[in-house]
């Protein structure tokens, strides 16, 4: 009987034991993680990537919101000197993307950033 109240005392003494160790205060107060961004988000933190974030929504093509949406996505993404080249190559009548005004105009350019 001696040995089962030793037993007792000892299975309760273990018992506080673990409970003890396992309540500490591991709460740290770091931030969490952060979240990432989408690829518009992202191609906006660039400034090199301005015009390509303008010719998204130039063309409104529902790119912005697909882009925006979760992936995956692979994207080429176009720097500004290529959207200005672009520009140069298609002549005269496009100086800007805001040339790109006509709906055909805008399904060319979807068809440019979707290429």
């Amino acid at each position: 009987m001696k040995t089962a109240i030793k037993f007792k005392g000892f299975s309760l003494l273990v018992l506080l034991s673990f409970l003890m160790l396992s309540c500490n205060n591991d709460d740290d107060d770091s931030p969490l993680p952060p979240v990432k961004p989408n690829i518009v988000e992202l191609a906006q933190s660039v400034p090199d990537l301005g015009l390509l974030v303008d010719a998204l929504i130039q063309a409104d093509a529902g790119l912005v919101e697909v882009l925006s949406g979760d992936g995956p996505f692979t994207v080429f993404a176009p720097t500004n000197a290529a959207f200005t080249d672009l520009l140069d190559q298609l002549g005269a009548d496009y100086n800007s993307l805001a040339d790109f005004d006509t709906a055909d105009e805008k399904a060319l350019l979807a068809k440019i950033l979707t290429y």
